[in-house]
């Protein structure tokens, strides 16, 4: 059974949470011009919740093991795939794409998951440069919280980046 529909209430997330707002939008289809559904308009208490949130979550998200998240973007994977119809569906009524670009930008969100899932993919630490006195050594660590701005028609792969 599907956890989303068409015509269910859209909210924001914020912290494990669902909020909504006394302020909507009304996603209208670019191919039809018709007016779907109504979404919330994040208030400026949002934004600043939604950044604690996430700077809180980062503390221990930092110190979560590789394995873990290869499996939890495996687990994401799975997730995607389980909604692809509907994911799809939604997509192509709130881009004006087709249902098989709408089904492509899915699919391709979950190959992205498990690109950076597998060990293969992992941004490992290399020397850039030894000699008898001196090695450096580049590595990746986590930096902490970004905000975006993201195209409304560009899919879900740049949430994903």
């Amino acid at each position: 059974m599907s956890f989303l529909s068409l015509h269910q209430k859209f909210h924001n997330v914020i912290n494990d949470t669902l909020r909504s707002s006394p302020t909507t939008h009304t996603v209208t289809d670019p191919r039809t011009e018709s007016p779907l559904w109504p979404v919330p308009i994040a208030s400026g208490q949002d934004f600043e919740d939604a950044v604690t949130a996430a700077q809180t979550a980062f503390r221990t998200w930092k110190l979560t093991s590789l394995s873990e998240r290869q499996t939890l973007l495996t687990k994401l994977a799975s997730n995607l795939q389980d909604q692809l119809p509907l994911l799809s569906q939604i997509l192509a009524r709130e881009s004006g794409k087709s249902l098989l670009l709408s089904e492509l930008d899915v699919r391709g969100a979950i190959a992205q998951c498990l690109h950076y899932a597998q060990p293969s993919n992992v941004l490992s630490d290399h020397v850039q440069f030894e000699d008898e006195t001196v090695k450096i050594i580049a590595t990746h660590v986590p930096l902490g919280t970004v905000a975006a701005i993201c195209p409304w028609n560009l899919g879900l792969n740049i949430l994903l980046l």
